[in-house]
């Protein structure tokens, strides 16, 4: 049996395709209102579509806009994992 604290992760740690629930938005500095305008709010869903070869920066789908975050920004992100709706 999975324990609930390791669902919860960063954005940077999921897997490409993988999903997730936004729980907050952490030590983003200045980036953290235009996250909020993009979508990244609480409870919002979002799926990483993809990385770069290098890992960063990485694709995220978020209120049906595709948006790219550095593996840093990315890391100032709590979501916690669930399946993808089909």
């Amino acid at each position: 049996m999975t324990d609930a604290n390791e669902m919860v992760c960063s954005l940077r740690c999921l897997r490409d395709g993988e999903c997730g629930r936004i729980l907050a938005l952490g030590e983003c500095g200045g980036l953290y209102k235009r996250l909020l305008d993009l979508g990244f709010i609480e409870g919002a869903r979002v799926r990483k579509l993809f990385s770069a070869p290098s890992g960063s920066p990485a694709a995220y789908l978020v209120m049906d806009a595709v948006i790219a975050l550095r593996s840093a920004d990315a890391d100032g992100i709590a979501v916690m994992k669930n399946e993808c709706d089909r």
